[in-house]
């Protein structure tokens, strides 16, 4: 499942990777964040069988409003995310495995965490509330060393993610937890992990 305009925008390429896996046997399709129908054509997908990817950290989907979202904990912070995978989950009852990866070289290994699964006597709510936190939480600990492993960064200030202003210049200098120095375009500054915000030097 992934955004239309991502999709538009790398048109050539995602068609040319179908006609690869077609070759080899395999048969993959693209279900569109925004497609009115597309819980249906994810019911189908899970109920033939297959598996489906899901970007946690997409920048479409479900509403933008922050009152719609679930409030997590994240690096140090309040962060409201999107519920649509803990709600799919519920829905199709089917569980959720958090699947990250890291470059080592020209070689990609995939870092698979536990199942999150709805218990038996879980409420909907509370399972979606604690699918979507321990979905983050796995993303926290994948970054909270090498926080420009995430390119995402940018869709918390436009999505409508969280509710506190970025930090004062003096903020940033000190030292403490939530500040990280790194080097980025081989020039150094402080990412701070309560303000998801970096300054350079």
């Amino acid at each position: 499942m992934l955004d239309r305009k991502v999709f538009v925008r790398y048109r050539t390429l995602l068609a040319d990777l179908l006609t690869a896996k077609a070759e080899q046997g395999d048969c993959y399709r693209f279900l569109m964040s925004d497609d009115p129908q597309v819980l249906l054509k994810a019911r189908s997908t899970i109920r033939a069988g297959r598996h489906l990817l899901v970007f946690a950290d997409g920048n479409s989907g479900t509403s933008d409003l922050i009152d719609r979202k679930a409030k997590i904990d994240f690096l140090a912070a309040d962060l409201y995310v999107r519920k649509g995978i803990g709600l799919l989950s519920a829905l199709l009852r089917t569980p959720i495995l958090p699947v990250s990866h890291q470059m080592d070289g020209d070689k990609l290994h995939l870092i698979i965490a536990a199942a999150i699964g709805q218990r038996p006597d879980e409420q909907r709510e509370h399972y979606v509330q604690r699918s979507m936190q321990q979905l983050y939480d796995f993303l926290g600990a994948e970054i909270c060393a090498e926080p420009w492993r995430w390119e995402c960064w940018g869709y918390l200030h436009a999505l409508n993610c969280y509710k506190i202003m970025p930090p004062a210049r003096n903020e940033m200098d000190q030292e403490g937890e939530e500040n990280i120095r790194v080097a980025l375009a081989e020039k150094y500054g402080v990412f701070n992990r309560k303000h998801f915000c970096y300054l350079l030097e």
